[in-house]
């Protein structure tokens, strides 16, 4: 089993998640305080160290309030874009040398020993929750402004190319966070860290479990499709209704120009 051991100050301390933006360019950020690469585990001072992810996550431990503060006003430069509003998520951790095996419990989680490896799979799960949490709040959100752009349709039979261009940028948020969720963060992936290690594996599947990754991931998946085919028939009718005013124009133009052919041979217009 992998286990490198870390010293920490305190017994408790807590990890805190924060979703800075779509990605952090992790190639730019100076390794001088490296810990690990994979996941990229940094020392931030003698109290704590924080772990980091390409898809915008940071993952922080033992960490001030203002330590925490400092450390992503320096990470921030490192983040092409980041959100008005953040995810945020807090864990307390517990060390308890006296328990004989690691425990998720509903107020926190207890290891038996500090261990860099543990370190970095609760900060993998705590990335993915809070990922999630940003996707599923998004996905509401698009529900929400769907809904009375079906109802438009339905009463006036048309959109307004303002309300088109606002189902088209559903449909581009709808591709987006599917190719986050699918081609950056990886939910279903495990770490790497877990091949071969039965009782790494373990504690992250318990982990897993706790924060019901799959199941939201699943969820969410059926929200993305659900949200996707329902603007796609939603173009789909706002184009129909467009041929089919363009096939009237048409036929009345061969109308008026049988009229106007007939007049002039038999009326002399």
């Amino acid at each position: 089993m992998i286990n490198t051991p870390i010293t920490l100050k305190e017994s408790r301390i807590s990890a805190k998640a924060v979703l800075l933006g779509p990605r952090i360019t992790l190639k730019s950020i100076p390794r001088d305080n490296e810990i690990a690469a994979y996941p990229l585990t940094m020392k931030v001072n003698d109290t704590g160290f924080a772990v980091l992810f390409r898809y915008g996550a940071i993952v922080m431990f033992g960490l001030s309030q203002d330590d925490e503060i400092a450390f992503l006003k320096e990470i921030r430069p490192h983040v092409p874009d980041t959100y008005e509003t953040r995810e945020e998520e807090t864990e307390p951790i517990h060390l308890s040398k006296t328990a004989k095996k690691d425990s998720i419990n509903p107020d926190n989680i207890t290891l038996c020993e500090w261990s860099i490896e543990k370190f970095q799979l609760i900060a993998d799960i705590l990335s993915k929750n809070i990922v999630l949490s940003k996707y599923e709040n998004s996905i509401a959100a698009t529900f929400d402004k769907i809904e009375p752009l079906a109802i438009d349709i339905e009463a006036k039979g048309t959109l307004s190319r303002k309300k088109t261009r606002e189902l088209l940028q559903h449909i581009g948020t709808n591709l987006r966070v599917q190719r986050t969720i699918v081609g950056h963060v990886e939910i279903h992936d495990k770490p790497d860290l877990v091949w071969d290690n039965p009782d790494l594996e373990r504690f992250y599947a318990r982990l897993e479990d706790d924060y019901e990754i799959k199941e939201r991931h699943d969820a969410l998946k059926l929200k993305l499709d659900l949200v996707f085919h329902t603007a796609e028939t939603l173009m789909g009718l706002l184009h129909s209704k467009q041929s089919l005013r363009v096939e009237w124009y048409i036929t009345l133009l061969i109308v008026f120009d049988i009229v106007l052919h007939l007049s002039e041979k038999y009326f002399g217009i």
